[in-house]
């Protein structure tokens, strides 16, 4: 089985001048939507730099709660976190809509 403390993890890199546009947001469900519905996945993180608002804010409206800052690739990272039981309670079917 897969190590809980090495839970899926999604996260998304942009270009600058592709910012701001929801591309990172319909990246986020998507991957979401294929590790909860495809491989049953238990728990998803996603982390960003603590100052990068704009990624955080992508988490959050995926419906992923903060966890806290912590050491990931050798540096203070945001972390959040979403269940499974928090992905199927925001989607009508278990599958997000795409």
């Amino acid at each position: 089985g897969r190590d809980p403390a090495n839970p899926h993890e999604i996260g998304w890199r942009l270009v600058p001048d592709k910012w701001g546009r929801g591309y990172a947001s319909e990246a986020a469900r998507a991957m979401a939507g294929w590790a909860f519905d495809s491989l049953g996945a238990p728990l998803l993180c996603a982390v960003c730099k603590p100052d990068n608002v704009d990624s955080a804010r992508v988490m959050q409206r995926l419906g992923m709660r903060y966890r806290g800052e912590e050491t990931w690739y050798d540096s203070a990272h945001a972390v959040y976190e979403m269940t499974r039981a928090d992905w199927l309670a925001r989607t009508d079917t278990g599958a997000a809509a795409r």
